[in-house]
């Protein structure tokens, strides 16, 4: 096994790493990759990410790095990120990305009903075209899950909700790509990781 360092955006990937490395241990897993070690770059901005890596770089290099954040900041290139990004060095790895927000990512771990209003509510709002701020879509995601809040899961994640979000994002027709979760999921294909029930 060998540690992989995830440079996250915020609290809430997190919260979902340490849930994750929690089903890992607590089922008899066998992987070749983790722990999943979070590092929170606080915001996910190119500039910001590439400083927090960089950092933790330095601080252990025996670890493998990943990037993870939103996609929504890049395709409005909120301050440069996306730019910055196409012209990134060979040395930084690409991102993975949640489009287009963890809250998105979140909603395929939850049942059908559940994600089908969610789906319809990005719909009516242009998400998928334009991207809802935080401002904009918090309010709207609480009237689905109303104790969610930034830094928490809004459930316990289980087993069996990290193998509904697998399935989920190998579906064609699925609106919220996750890179995060099809690298999880290539890692329990190529039997890197194995849940024994």
């Amino acid at each position: 096994m060998f540690p992989v360092t995830i440079i996250c955006e915020g609290s809430s990937e997190n919260a979902y790493l340490q849930s994750l490395n929690r089903i890992l241990r607590c089922t008899n897993y066998s992987w070749d990759v983790g722990p999943f070690i979070p590092r929170v770059a606080h915001q996910g901005y190119y500039g910001s990410v590439i400083a927090k890596l960089k950092e933790e770089q330095q601080r252990n290099r025996k670890s493998t790095f990943h990037v993870w954040v939103d996609r929504d900041i890049y395709i409005r290139n909120t301050k440069n990120s996306q730019t910055n990004y196409q012209q990134k060095p060979k040395n930084i790895p690409n991102f993975f990305f949640s489009t287009m927000n963890f809250e998105d990512f979140l909603m395929l771990h939850c049942e059908d009903s559940l994600m089908d209003k969610w789906i319809a509510i990005c719909v009516q709002h242009q998400h998928f075209n334009t991207p809802m701020t935080d401002a904009d879509y918090m309010p709207l995601y609480r009237l689905l899950l109303p104790d969610y809040k930034k830094g928490e899961l809004p459930f316990d994640l289980t087993k069996d909700r990290v193998t509904l979000m697998l399935d989920r994002l190998k579906r064609p027709k699925n609106p919220f790509a996750n890179d995060f979760g099809m690298f999880l999921s290539t890692a329990l294909t190529n039997g890197k990781i194995e849940f024994i029930a």
